[in-house]
């Protein structure tokens, strides 16, 4: 099976920037023992304190599905109220230069 990443743009509702990466930090245990997860990574814009990116990459679909029904996802619902908005782009990785 091919790989697959994910690229997310989360936008925090004004000043709440810092609440998503509280989150994010609380989460690394949950990422860590995801077998199938090679890369999560929270980026932060340099522009605006509010807005974020998150880089993830997964061996295989079986591996998002059980990142997207596991414990990280539980552990990340509750920033829902300091976001304005989400947008999740599902891609296949086509050509790296280095990594994974």
């Amino acid at each position: 099976m091919s790989k697959v990443s994910v690229v997310a743009t989360i936008t925090a509702k004004a000043g709440r920037g810092d609440e998503i990466v509280a989150a994010f930090d609380g989460a690394h245990g949950a990422v860590q023992a995801e077998a199938g997860t090679l890369m999560y990574v929270l980026h932060r814009n340099a522009a605006n304190p509010d807005v974020f990116y998150v880089t993830e990459l997964y061996e295989d679909q079986a591996a998002l599905d059980a990142h997207m029904a596991g414990p990280v996802m539980a552990a990340l619902a509750g920033i829902g109220d300091a976001i304005e908005g989400l947008d999740l782009q599902f891609a296949a990785p086509v050509s790296v230069a280095k990594g994974w």
